[in-house]
């Protein structure tokens, strides 16, 4: 038995849809509101799961998930695919299409730009600790 929309995504992106662009206030209508610091967080993690190899996002989903917990996770899952999108379109990430018409898989890998976004947001978080620490009467450095 053959599935009738196996090629419903090919013919979509051969048509109209291919041309389809949202005004920012549409786009702004459509985002999630998300905390920023968990925002910074998950693109780290994101980031960080791609720094050595390329993958699915749904290997990068399950990869969060491991990290975060599965319970805390249902919530931001649908977000992933949001920021996957959001980091390509800022060059931090690349993702390309492998596969035949009947199965094709989207790979993602980071960009030298997304390394280099991951070390900034690293050294932010070591900043903030630090000043958390001299700000709470901790140790200063």
């Amino acid at each position: 038995m053959s599935d009738p929309l196996m090629n419903l995504k090919d013919a979509l992106n051969k048509t109209v849809f291919e041309r389809v662009e949202f005004t920012e206030k549409q786009k702004k209508k459509t985002l999630i509101q998300v905390d920023p610091l968990k925002q910074q967080k998950l693109e780290a993690m994101i980031l960080q799961t791609l720094y050595d190899s390329t993958k699915t996002g749904f290997t990068i989903l399950k990869d969060l998930k491991k990290r975060i917990g599965e319970e805390d996770f249902q919530k931001n899952e649908g977000f992933v695919y949001i920021l996957l999108h959001q980091l390509e379109s800022k060059r931090y990430i690349q993702s390309k299409w492998e596969g035949n018409k009947e199965s094709r898989i989207k790979y993602y890998h980071i960009e030298n730009k997304g390394r280099k976004r991951l070390v900034e947001i690293e050294n932010e978080g070591e900043k903030k600790t630090s000043f958390r620490l001299d700000w709470e009467g901790g140790l200063r450095g």
